[in-house]
């Protein structure tokens, strides 16, 4: 086999491990918002609200996940480009999230001022006080466009970090700035007796160690034997645990989320733990098929899954009754219903997205 045959299976491995991720990712951010949505009404510490919250532990890594794949290809492009320019650089990422952000919008405010009517209610459906805080006017999880665009914007100069150091200092300096924004986080916590007010305008920068993890950790990832990824496994799963425990209010490992030491841990070891893993070159294995089905899609399926999750939810009602959706409800229960209801809405996102590609007037909104 020649080396340059070699050098492109390494390449398309590389790809499908992204592939994976940025799927398990996304599905991770429906199980997220299934649970947050089903059991809101949970007593804390009941079975429900376990099983709930054990669960949107476990996916809080789906976020900082895609912030690093976006950086790994993001900052490798820039920092390879001898033909730079800015003009059209700059283009095409707002461009890109122009669309999205005022139609999702539309369609988010469209859905709260329709629900409200159905629940006799006068309010307009979106919030100026959500706009200053997330940078959207209807749909609070669209929060992340706003995020998307910060990091746009300075990514230019992060490539030339990536650039002038190596990938290990790089990986270094990131994650102790990102250990850095945890212990602002926390401080910011404490004075509030709050979480922090979290404003577009600034919540981007605490995205920008993720950034550059993706890249340098990326790029070490190619270099580690893929035994090492039962220890990233466990790691991932030490950490899950332990922000669980701390909800339980068992032990304190200070605040819980995207920005925490203890998110940062479990979405680095995450995110090497599927790149360092080999089995996802398999072509021909169904993991790698659905991958690469679903991985393209990953982008609209975020934008779109609130809306499946919602038919679904209303679906489940009708056919299981609102037991299934009961605060009292059993582990079983609420562990099935949030996991079945993600797959569903899931492969609902999926479809909705290839739909919209083919449509010419919603292809760039998705």
């Amino acid at each position: 086999m020649t080396s340059s045959t070699e050098g492109r299976k390494e390449g398309a491995a590389r790809l499908d491990n992204f592939d994976a991720l940025r799927t398990v990712a996304c599905w991770a951010v429906v199980i997220l918002h299934a649970a947050a949505i089903f059991y809101h009404d949970a007593a804390p510490k009941s079975f429900a609200w376990g099983t709930a919250e054990f669960l949107k532990c476990a996916a809080t890594m789906a976020v900082p996940c895609f912030v690093m794949a976006s950086g790994y290809f993001i900052l490798g492009k820039l920092a390879n480009d001898e033909n730079f320019s800015a003009k059209e650089y700059y283009r095409r990422r707002v461009s890109k999230l122009a669309a999205p952000l005022i139609f999702w919008n539309v369609m988010c405010f469209a859905k709260g001022w329709g629900l409200a009517r159905l629940a006799g209610r006068e309010d307009l459906g979106f919030s100026w006080t959500n706009f200053w805080e997330r940078g959207t006017l209807a749909g609070e999880y669209l929060w992340f466009l706003p995020m998307l665009l910060g990091l746009y914007l300075v990514a230019p100069l992060l490539a030339s970090a990536v650039k002038n150091f190596s990938s290990g200092a790089l990986a270094g300096i990131a994650f102790a700035w990102a250990a850095l924004n945890a212990g602002n986080w926390a401080l910011l916590g404490e004075i509030q007796e709050c979480e922090p007010t979290k404003t577009f305008l600034v919540v981007w920068q605490y995205y920008i160690p993720y950034f550059l993890l993706g890249k340098a950790l990326g790029d070490l990832a190619q270099e580690i034997p893929p035994k090492s990824r039962l220890a990233f496994a466990s790691i991932y799963i030490l950490a899950t645990c332990a922000a669980f425990a701390s909800k339980l209010e068992a032990i304190n490992v200070g605040p819980l989320g995207y920005y925490s030491f203890v998110g940062t841990v479990q979405s680095t070891a995450f995110y090497m733990w599927i790149l360092s893993s080999k089995k996802t070159n398999d072509v021909g294995s169904w993991q790698t098929k659905v991958a690469r089905w679903t991985a393209p899609a990953s982008f609209g399926v975020y934008l779109a899954h609130p809306f499946a999750l919602t038919v679904v939810k209303e679906v489940a009602r009708i056919v299981a009754g609102d037991a299934i959706f009961s605060p009292s409800a059993s582990i079983l229960v609420a562990a099935t219903t949030i996991l079945g209801a993600s797959v569903v809405a899931f492969f609902m996102s999926v479809a909705t997205v290839w739909v919209f590609r083919k449509i010419p007037g919603l292809r760039r909104v998705v």
